[in-house]
Order: structure tokens, then C-alpha cells, then sequence
């Protein structure tokens, strides 16, 4: 697998595409995801780079607590959508 690698990395001309049409579709997907969250009027803070949005939820708790954000996780996550809490 390291050799396969080390080949394909020495190859400058597929690194430089596989590194664009990345750069590309994850632009892509960042755009169509921010759209319909703020369709939806969840707050987006603007991202520059990762693989991470940040969205403000708190209008979508029922109260400013732990257990509303909880609540509000395990609703999401019931509906097959996985947001990393920091």
C-alpha cells in the first residue's frame, strides 16, 4: 500500500488533478449544504477551509440547557444526521 502511494504521489500531474476535483467537490458540497441550512434559517458561519460547518441551533432548542441540546441531538441523530459537539 506504501508503494502504491509513494507512486501515485510521485506522479505530479494525477496529485495536481485528485487535489483540484477534491478542492471542488467538497467546495460543492459545502455550498449545497450551507444553502438549504440557511433555507431552513439555521445561522452558518461562513467557512475558508476543513471539512466542518458551524451552525448556530439554539433557535431550534427548547430551552438554553444541556438537556435541550440533548434532546435536540438525539433528534437529529434519530433522523439520520450526526453532529459533533465541541
Amino acid at each position: 500500500m506504501q508503494l502504491l502511494m509513494a507512486h501515485m504521489l510521485h506522479d505530479k500531474a494525477w496529485t495536481n488533478k485528485f487535489i483540484s476535483q477534491n478542492h471542488a467537490r467538497i467546495a460543492s458540497q459545502y455550498l449545497l449544504f450551507k444553502d438549504r441550512l440557511e433555507a431552513m434559517g439555521v445561522r452558518v458561519v461562513p467557512a475558508h477551509a476543513g471539512f466542518f460547518i458551524w451552525v448556530d441551533m439554539r433557535p431550534f432548542l427548547s430551552a438554553p440547557t444541556f438537556d435541550a441540546e440533548m434532546d435536540l441531538w438525539k433528534r437529529l441523530l434519530a433522523n439520520g444526521l450526526y453532529i459533533g459537539k465541541f
